[in-house]
């Protein structure tokens, strides 16, 4: 699924001389690319957007600078594989009618398959639009993330620099570090924001005067099956670039963070620690699990927790809870 969803990305870029006639100028606009394309001897202007979560590409059409009420879409599907194309309101969602030629949309995907086997068949000498480890077992999502924490905060485990010169900064939505790598005269700062949600770890690298700059390389972390991708973007357009680092260096840094969760998996000890996940459930549904997680906040007693004397009272975008803890000495709230 990585390598065509990379190969959808290659041809927003570069589209097929037989559907569109190239060049294909490019500029990156605040949150999307827009392109110029002429199909059928009509210059079409459109802005582009990628969902790197949902695995769609968008297509919406500009007239007169103003975006139009529809959008076409190119999405990835798993299980099974597939790719799909249709149009839809921007508005509601809701699929409309699309006179493209069936034809023109199989051969499209043909040669995104091509395109993604090709890849596959052939060696990678740089990153290009991203590479993928092989499927990672022996640790869990919830160690890998912890390594990649731990590679954050303490970067002289996984790369060549100097310890003493390495400082962490925290902030409200981004961590700032900066280091010196021991094969270079300057520091490095960078911004790096991480969502275990998504499954996204990004780093961007500042100027010397902190300022960000406007490209960021991205950790994914797949669920299904585990597994890590790393790959180069623009900052906010969201569509990947392509990075000539060398392929061998972009693996070895997944290699090692691979290795930090596994002796991570093998050190467990009896306390949470950086976070725990418990067994597989089975027998109940998620909503039924929601809401007795949601009663344990209201009657935490029947979750196990020692204490009485419970109040709850909710506020605008909280609950504030006070209790008496039992099991601990004079029974404190």
């Amino acid at each position: 699924i990585d390598t065509v969803w990379r190969a959808m990305i290659h041809l927003v870029c570069q589209p097929p001389h037989w559907f569109v006639a190239a060049p294909v100028p490019i500029q990156g606009v605040d949150g999307h690319l827009r392109r110029t394309v002429t199909v059928n001897g009509c210059k079409l202007e459109e802005n582009v957007y990628t969902d790197e979560i949902a695995y769609e590409i968008r297509f919406v059409q500009v007239i007169d600078g103003t975006e139009i009420g529809m959008e076409r879409v190119m999405a990835l599907r798993a299980h099974p594989l597939q790719i799909e194309f249709l149009q839809r309101d921007r508005s509601s969602g809701l699929a409309a009618n699309w006179d493209m030629p069936k034809a023109s949309a199989v051969r499209l995907a043909n040669d995104i398959c091509v395109n993604a086997k090709n890849k596959e068949d052939t060696p990678l000498g740089s990153v290009g639009y991203g590479c993928t480890c092989y499927p990672i077992d022996g640790c869990s999502y919830d160690s890998l993330f912890t390594a990649i924490e731990l590679q954050i905060k303490q970067p002289w485990k996984v790369m060549d620099v100097h310890q003493h010169e390495c400082t962490i900064t925290e902030f409200a939505n981004f961590t700032e570090r900066k280091m010196r790598p021991k094969a270079a005269g300057r520091s490095i700062v960078e911004r790096i924001s991480m969502n275990k949600q998504q499954g996204i770890v990004t780093y961007q690298k500042c100027t010397e005067s902190r300022r960000p700059e406007g490209i960021e390389r991205v950790i994914k972390v797949h669920k299904d099956t585990l597994r890590m991708e790393i790959f180069e973007r623009k900052v906010g357009e969201g569509m990947r670039l392509n990075w000539v680092v060398p392929v061998t260096v972009a693996s070895e840094a997944l290699a090692n963070i691979v290795s930090i969760a596994r002796r991570l998996e093998k050190n467990l000890t009896d306390v949470i620690g950086e976070g725990v996940t418990s067994l597989p459930m089975t027998g109940i549904t998620h909503r039924q699990l929601w809401k007795a997680m949601v009663d344990t906040i209201y009657h935490p007693c029947k979750s196990g927790m020692n204490v009485d004397e419970v109040t709850v009272t909710n506020h605008d975008g909280l609950i504030q809870r006070t209790m008496r803890l039992l099991e601990k000495p004079g029974a404190p709230t």
